[in-house]
């Protein structure tokens, strides 16, 4: 999963109407707690959330409730499997970097080279009706950023016992020189293609509105914006994905690219297109949706998908995918999600192009070197097969996608078993 830190500052325009956020290349504002070395937030890099969202328990963690900047707005969040009821904040500071700007021997948090955005409006959990929301940096600060992420370099930090791996993740401005040259290219699009600015709505009262908050607070969460009476919430989507299964195909597709998802996503009727209901499903996997809330979907092997890059298309076989219907922003239903079980083995970064002069958003990666079979631990591994790695095995041994010791690494085969299949590749593979 991509992990990020997470701090939030006081920073706000101060000007009546302005929902505009604005982008900060350095922590910007007065932060709202005496340590906030200490008191940070772990979050989920994901573009396939609409609006920036922090828990419960962050929030308190963070400073907001202390500072009042949670308003009474409710807003309803929509997620992949159901809709949870949350509170829109007063314009804030939101900012964050990989998990690498925390010691690992001291945990405090270094803000340094923290990026985000001033006088922005986030969604809020709150402790009673959304207890269970996880803290999350959306898609309005994938858009004005560079966000490289980079798999061939996990982070693990221990953080209250548990440890916390991701891969190296650092927004940029997007024209820094430290951004990686990356040869193959995947072509996004906004949708819907309207909008061009992070913006949320303020409240007027002088158009007969009710703003408890106040004239001019925030009545929305900020969110990719498209135009005064229309919150389209655009999100990245690639501009085409073609599935083929069993001899049938599904050509010219538009999947949303969500960092968010661990795993591809197809809805019903692609998979009805492909005739994917023929068969049982191969696996059962738990969604953990952006509600906090979860439900048992049923999961396929597609024969392939591939994605329009350049310069030759990103293909791949015996792809897992879910089979569920998630809203699209445009209305209607997604055709699909693509998840970050296609990018593991791969460097990458996503210019999200919403500063003006900038060009189209779009995806750059580059594969990782071809590692040894079997060589999965520590995480990312280590270059060799031994005993690091028979240990992760058996503590995953018999264990499926739905169990708690899952390790998807040491699926070797994969068939969503930790099995003897499994053992006889490592041992196949042993001391490489």
């Amino acid at each position: 999963m991509p992990y990020v830190t997470v701090t939030a500052t006081d920073a706000a325009s101060g000007e009546l109407y302005d929902g505009e956020a604005y982008t900060e290349y350095s922590v910007t504002g007065n932060y709202l707690t005496g340590s906030p070395q200490t008191d940070y937030a772990i979050g989920i890099f994901d573009t396939g959330s609409s609006a920036h969202i922090i828990n419960a328990v962050d929030a308190d963690t963070l400073g907001i409730y202390s500072a009042n900047l949670v308003t009474s707005i409710p807003i309803t969040i929509i997620g992949a499997t159901s809709q949870i009821d949350a509170l829109v904040s007063q314009p804030l500071g939101y900012f964050t970097d990989g998990l690498s700007a925390i010691d690992p021997n001291t945990l405090w948090a270094n803000d340094s080279n923290m990026k985000g955005q001033s006088n922005v409006a986030t969604i809020v959990g709150d402790i009673i009706e959304s207890p269970n929301l996880p803290t999350v940096v959306g898609s309005p600060m994938a858009f004005f950023f560079t966000t490289v992420i980079k798999n061939s370099k996990p982070i693990t930090r221990n953080i209250d016992g548990n440890n916390i791996t991701g891969p190296d993740i650092h927004l940029y401005q997007y024209n820094d020189t430290r951004i990686p040259s990356y040869a193959n290219k995947i072509y996004l699009e906004l949708r819907p293609s309207s909008a061009y600015d992070v913006e949320f709505m303020p409240c007027m009262e002088d158009l007969g509105e009710t703003c408890p908050e106040g004239d001019g607070e925030p009545s929305t969460p900020s969110v990719v914006f498209g135009s005064l009476f229309d919150i389209p919430q655009s999100l990245f989507f690639a501009t085409r994905t073609d599935l083929a299964h069993g001899g049938r195909t599904s050509q010219q597709k538009h999947f949303m690219l969500d960092t968010g998802a661990q795993i591809t996503v197809l809805g019903e009727s692609q998979a009805a297109e492909i005739e994917l209901f023929q068969t049982e499903p191969n696996f059962m996997v738990e969604v953990v949706d952006a509600t906090g809330q979860s439900t048992i979907v049923d999961g396929y092997y597609v024969d392939s998908l591939e994605i329009s890059a350049s310069p030759l298309w990103l293909s791949f076989t015996h792809v897992p995918v879910i089979v569920l219907d998630v809203a699209s922003p445009e209305g209607g239903i997604l055709d699909g999600i693509l998840g970050t079980n296609l990018f593991i083995d791969t460097d990458y970064y996503i210019h999200g192009g919403g500063l003006y002069g900038q060009d189209a958003p779009y995806l750059k990666f580059a594969f990782l070197p071809a590692g040894v079979v079997g060589d999965i631990a520590p995480a990312g591994g280590d270059g060799k097969v031994n005993i690091l790695d028979l240990s992760a095995l058996a503590e995953a041994w018999l264990a499926n996608p739905l169990s708690p010791n899952w390790n998807s690494q040491a699926d070797l085969i994969p068939d969503a078993i930790i099995d003897f299949r499994d053992f006889a590749i490592m041992a196949k593979n042993w001391r490489q």
